[in-house]
């Protein structure tokens, strides 16, 4: 079936979806129109009823519109919560979340949630603004993804940010919403939580159990450093001489304002023997490796401009 063919398919069949009763349970593509009176982004003014994001579901439209776009608590799931999330964000309150403690070892900063009263916003709005409509397409995997690919390229949605609808103009304002929305969470967990009860060897951390060690929790940077503690234990026992550790310098620039984080950190004995009084974050690394009894021996650490943790 023909593209065009296909898009009048999705125009034919819209239903708000306040009043949508049910959803198919066959693969397809699907549409969310805009049906209410100001889209939430500034400057663009779109027609009544035109398609703002083309998905596709390999499975059901009941298991990933139903039960993941339009519901609550399903953020972290679903680009499109995301997406309205942070255009929300830019006028009401809205609290991203981390999804889970091994998001933030793996850096996936791009994977949030919202809390329950932002959840219910997104949904809200959805209920009242949005109309969607559905395709059965129960072709191959490849199939879909291919149809759904030339959909968006010929549709150029502007909930659909990904590479497939690279010349969307609005695309890099809406992704930088969203990656201040997923920054933010990251960094409210760290500072919060410190992060501790770190599992040793597949840096997951345990989401039954992160602990707090009233020892170890002063600090602003703990937590960054105890995300980091297993590449850095890797690198003091490696057989280079020296190694080299790249940081995430937006988890320290959200933790604390400083003008230079940089600092060198010199053990002699086990013992530090240079003076770091005036640098935080060469102090809150020095509380981790104590408290994690890590042996340092002769070791120095130094943090550079460009957020580069160097151990020889």
């Amino acid at each position: 079936m023909e593209v065009e063919e296909i898009i009048n398919n999705l125009a034919q069949g819209e239903v708000k979806l306040s009043e949508i009763k049910t959803y198919s349970k066959l693969p397809g593509i699907y549409a969310l129109f805009f049906i209410g009176k100001k889209f939430p982004l500034e400057n663009y003014k779109i027609p009544q009823n035109r398609i703002i994001y083309i998905g596709k579901t390999e499975s059901s439209q009941q298991s990933r519109d139903a039960n993941t776009h339009f519901k609550s608590g399903k953020t972290g799931s679903s680009t499109v919560r995301k997406s309205v999330g942070a255009l929300l964000s830019q006028t009401e309150q809205i609290t991203p979340l981390i999804r889970s403690v091994s998001d933030i070892i793996a850096e996936r900063k791009s994977h949030f949630k919202f809390d329950n009263e932002s959840e219910e916003k997104v949904t809200k709005w959805m209920v009242d603004n949005l109309a969607v409509s559905f395709y059965e397409y129960p072709e191959s995997k490849i199939e879909i993804d291919f149809m759904e690919t030339q959909l968006i390229k010929k549709l150029k949605p502007v909930l659909n940010i990904d590479r497939k609808n690279i010349d969307n103009p609005h695309r890099t304002f809406i992704s930088g919403l969203r990656k201040k929305l997923g920054l933010i969470a990251h960094a409210d967990f760290i500072e919060e939580n410190k992060i501790l009860g770190m599992k040793k060897e597949n840096t997951i951390l345990s989401e039954q159990k992160v602990v707090q060690n009233s020892s170890v929790t002063k600090g602003k940077y703990v937590g960054i450093w105890t995300a980091y503690l297993s590449e850095i234990k890797k690198a003091i026992i490696s057989d280079n001489s020296r190694s080299t550790i790249k940081l995430d310098k937006e988890l320290f620039q959200q933790a604390g304002n400083r003008k230079d984080y940089s600092f060198k950190l010199e053990y002699t004995n086990g013992i530090v023997s240079n003076n770091n009084s005036g640098s935080a974050v060469a102090r809150d690394l020095d509380n981790i490796l104590t408290n994690n009894k890590i042996e340092v021996a002769n070791k120095i650490f130094r943090l550079t401009k460009e957020f580069k943790l160097i151990i020889e």
